[in-house]
């Protein structure tokens, strides 16, 4: 847990923590993604945090996550980019 710890302290951006904890929830299969199993997350509340990617080119997909968060009283966040989370 201590390793974890001064990963986070190590961060210097948000960006830099926002990768490092979406890295570690991939890790322990804790990360949902895609627009089918993000709605059903959302749609049964075991989303506990949904990231939403500003350079989003679907509008209806958009407007489709903020409604279904908003309805479900899921805590959204909009990110800048689209992080490829296969890779390093």
């Amino acid at each position: 847990m201590e390793n974890k710890i001064n990963n986070f302290e190590e961060a210097t951006s948000i960006d830099t923590m926002i990768h490092t904890v979406l890295k570690e929830a991939l890790s322990v299969k804790g990360l949902i993604r895609g627009l089918h199993q993000c709605t059903k997350a959302i749609e049964s509340q075991k989303a506990l945090l949904c990231m939403l990617a500003t350079n989003c080119d679907d509008a209806n997909y958009t407007k489709l996550v903020e409604a279904l968060c908003k309805e479900h009283n899921i805590p959204m966040l909009k990110v800048l980019v689209i992080v490829n989370m296969n890779s390093n």
